[in-house]
């Protein structure tokens, strides 16, 4: 027991420092890639594969002990190796569970590195809005190049958005 929960913890030290690499990524601004999740999803699998080893090795145990007569069924030992095995269990598809949300991630981070270029672009716009309506508080008349920016950005978000209406186009298909 006490190898596997050393193996465990090692195994966990290793996806927690990939996830912190990718939230790193996202803190400076820097796109994250579905190579990013790479790593992170591997180490969720070896800890699963470790905890599913576990408790195989703690069942075998568990049934030898009782085989031997060394704990009775329905004993207070029965029913904490009982428990020790199922909350390994729980583990072990709790697991499976960040394994299969990691993959969800990983297909969508395409679409989500695009809504997050079509939030700058917006906000772009809306900068270059306020400074044509500051102009015009002043009297002073916005540019044709004023407008010619905002057109520009106007594009570049309908291309944006055309290009993550393919993409979940394709995830949609498979």
């Amino acid at each position: 027991k006490a190898f596997y929960e050393a193996k465990g913890t090692y195994l966990s030290s290793n996806s927690s420092k990939a996830s912190k690499d990718r939230e790193l990524k996202v803190a400076q601004g820097k796109a994250v890639t579905e190579n990013d999740f790479e790593t992170e999803i591997a180490g969720k699998k070896n800890e699963k594969a470790n905890l599913l080893s576990q408790k195989s090795a703690m069942q075998k145990e568990f049934d030898s002990l009782v085989k031997s007569g060394k704990i009775k069924s329905g004993s207070e030992d029965w029913y904490k190796w009982q428990a020790d095995i199922n909350g390994i269990g729980d583990a072990a598809a709790d697991a499976e569970i960040e394994i299969q949300n990691l993959l969800d991630s990983q297909k969508n981070i395409k679409v989500t590195n695009m809504g997050y270029s079509l939030d700058r672009l917006k906000a772009q716009a809306d900068s270059k809005q306020d400074d044509i309506s500051k102009k015009e508080k002043t009297g002073e008349l916005a540019t044709a190049d004023d407008y010619k920016q905002l057109q520009t950005n106007s594009e570049a978000q309908v291309t944006n958005l055309a290009a993550q209406n393919e993409e979940y186009r394709k995830q949609q298909q498979g």
